[in-house]
């Protein structure tokens, strides 16, 4: 897990083990070890080290976001350059030792039309994964002046009267 670790925190391609320089470093660190194909880190080592990693920071919001008294929720959605468009939700917040803490919980292809109802529908369900933050007394939401987000906003606001 430690070369799939690198390769994820370097933003190294995966056939960065496929070199054979890569392969004699990480033999002659550690001689049993026998360094795998570029496809066994993409299909199997990514999937793995992912599970793990969102395991660590859900039990670290569910402890640390309890106490919390607000927090703040930012949300972005933009097109890549090859036409593929996401959206992303990150929570802000302070915890007890007075750190700031930032974490991106979800960052996904944005499917369907991009309208004010789909961009709300899609954070309602991204916020709905974190059950933790429905316990916080204080919300606040923000989110680039985009048109299509504030007919989100504005929409929500009226469900909640």
């Amino acid at each position: 897990m430690v070369i799939m670790s690198y390769i994820a925190r370097s933003s190294s391609p995966f056939t960065l083990v496929d070199e054979p320089c890569f392969k004699e470093i990480v033999e002659h660190l550690i001689p049993k070890v026998i360094v795998k194909h570029s496809s066994t880190f993409s299909r199997y080592k990514l999937p793995l080290l992912y599970e793990s990693v969102m395991d660590t920071v859900q039990n670290l919001i569910e402890k640390e976001v309890s106490t919390c008294q607000q927090v703040a929720i930012t949300t972005d959605g933009w097109t890549s350059r090859s036409q593929d468009p996401y959206m992303t939700l990150t929570l802000h917040y302070i915890n007890s030792q007075f750190e700031l803490k930032k974490y991106v919980l979800n960052f996904d292809n944005f499917v369907g039309r991009h309208t004010g109802y789909h961009i709300s529908k899609a954070l309602e369900e991204m916020i709905q994964k974190y059950p933790v933050l429905d316990a916080v007394p204080k919300k606040v939401i923000v989110h680039d002046a985009g048109g299509k987000h504030e007919t989100c906003c504005v929409n929500h606001e009226k469900n909640k009267l």
